[in-house]
């Protein structure tokens, strides 16, 4: 590694921090690197992704278990799988054993036979082990606080910090300076005595930057960046592309996503490609962004609990969501589109409105409007002619939305359904939580088909959401830890007890 930090880093530690692109002039290793070697606890401020935390980690290996010490991770539950990666980048050649605690996993998962050198975790799921003295808190020389902003609250945390040696080294990242300052700042809260480094990282923009544009933003999980990527390419028609990241940890993983779709794009790391657009596979620092801004258009992939910082990193935001199979198929279906349309301007929707009212004061319209088209769907008869292919056949030989505007009763055909269970889930209207958001979540952190979600009864602090029974528990764990408007989510399979009573 080149410049003067390599001088404080272990020679294996510097290796691979080298290979993942970083070297001792970029302000990330160059600020944060020496302070954190020497001992002193330190707060940086970094966009809210593992890859740029990577020298500061690298510092704090260096330090302490190279020496034999031990480092603790605590980080939001969506970020552990990202940890577990960027660790695992740093850590190949040598033999640190690295451990991450899983958010619900149960007392039985085994441990090793000595504490592992490094242990990610969340603040929970630490206080979980640490609960059946699987933590050996006692050991750890270090202890790294990944951008707390993103936790739900510092219970576990507070509770943990009274059996870590006092004298632990603590690493506080964040992306907000706006908490650093106060009585109840991460500085007093975590690392008391902290310098303060790598401001130019994530700091403010400078006054000859270029103003930032509106950009492009495309919500995405964290392991989900290199399909999105892909998808962004794919329908992507300028002829010059650059896919900007922090460091090259994940380059082979997008070269084989994009397969030969990677023909003439260009892979770039922090620094600024020569024209085009831009795809941020990692978050920019502000003044990062305004010097992509101009160069062209910018596209930010945003995984949870990155969501606060790219508000404030970028005020005029324009969201795109990516063409997945079901848009396809709908979109292809121009002619159901336009009988709907049709319906809705002739205004012969006054009776159906009626009817629906109570369900939009219960679900969000755009459910209830697939839903209807569920329903419209299942009489289907495969008429070739496509009469009843899309649109249900009212009693009179007409078809679809029309025909039921006015007054026909659909006739469906009976099906078998599957067993459903509700779930008890941990956030509600007083959280600001809508259908929506429960819906979300199902589909793209769980993983649940949309059919399979049944009805969603949304409480002051709870929510009852029906799932396949069969699902019913292993949806509830990987609920766990997932949060919903800054709240963490906890569910279990509800009893009933919870269940609101039904009308007759």
């Amino acid at each position: 590694m080149a410049g003067s930090v390599e001088q404080h880093l272990a020679p294996a530690v510097a290796g691979a921090l080298e290979n993942l692109g970083w070297n001792g002039e970029d302000l990330a290793a160059r600020d944060g690197v020496p302070p954190v070697s020497r001992g002193g606890n330190v707060v940086a401020i970094l966009p809210p992704a593992p890859s740029w935390a990577t020298p500061l980690v690298a510092a704090v290996l260096s330090r302490n278990v190279v020496d034999g010490g031990r480092v603790l991770i605590l980080a939001a539950p969506a970020t552990l799988a990202e940890w577990t990666l960027a660790i695992g980048a740093l850590t190949e050649a040598g033999a640190l054993q690295v451990d991450t605690a899983w958010d619900g996993e149960g007392a039985s998962v085994r441990t090793a036979a000595r504490p592992s050198d490094i242990l990610i975790a969340s603040p929970e799921s630490a206080l979980a082990r640490h609960a059946r003295s699987a933590l050996h808190p006692d050991t750890f020389r270090a202890v790294v606080f990944a951008w707390p902003e993103q936790w739900v609250a510092d219970e576990a945390v507070t509770a943990l910090l009274q059996d870590i040696p006092k004298d632990a080294q603590r690493v506080a990242l964040t992306a907000r300076r706006d908490l650093l300052e106060g009585p109840d700042s991460i500085v007093e809260r975590y690392a008391r005595k902290a310098m303060i480094v790598a401001p130019a990282v994530a700091g403010t923009a400078p006054p000859d930057a270029p103003h930032i544009m509106s950009v492009r933003t495309v919500a995405t999980s964290w392991a989900g960046r290199a399909a999105a990527v892909a998808g962004l390419v794919a329908a992507n028609e300028t002829p010059s592309l650059t896919i900007w990241t922090a460091d090259r940890r994940d380059h082979q993983v997008i070269r084989r996503t994009l397969g030969s779709l990677r023909s003439g794009l260009a892979l770039q790391i922090r620094d600024l490609p020569p024209s085009g657009a831009v795809i941020c596979y990692d978050l920019p620092a502000p003044h990062q962004l305004a010097m992509l801004s101009g160069i062209g258009e910018v596209t930010l992939l945003v995984p949870p609990g990155t969501e606060d910082y790219v508000t404030r990193l970028a005020p005029t935001r324009r969201p795109l969501n990516l063409r997945s199979a079901a848009q396809a198929v709908v979109d292809r279906d121009a002619a159901l589109r336009f009988r709907i349309s049709d319906t809705i301007t002739q205004g012969n929707t006054a009776a159906a409105l009626y009817a629906l009212a109570p369900l939009f004061e219960q679900f969000d319209a755009q459910l209830v409007a697939s839903a209807i088209l569920d329903l419209w769907r299942a009489q289907a008869a495969g008429d070739p002619t496509g009469r009843t292919s899309g649109a249900a056949v009212a009693p009179g030989g007409q078809s679809g939305p029309q025909s039921a505007a006015r007054g026909a009763e659909p006739r469906l055909q009976p099906r078998t359904i599957a067993p459903v269970a509700k779930l008890w889930i941990g956030a509600g209207k007083k959280d600001d939580a809508t259908v929506a958001d429960f819906v979300a979540v199902l589909v793209r952190e769980v993983g649940l088909e949309r059919s399979k979600i049944g009805r969603i009864e949304l409480r002051d602090t709870f929510a009852l959401v029906e799932v396949p029974a069969a699902e019913a528990d292993a949806i509830a764990t990987r609920l766990g830890g997932i949060t919903i408007r800054k709240r963490k989510l906890t569910a279990r399979v509800d009893g009933g007890r919870g269940a609101p009573k039904r009308r007759p």
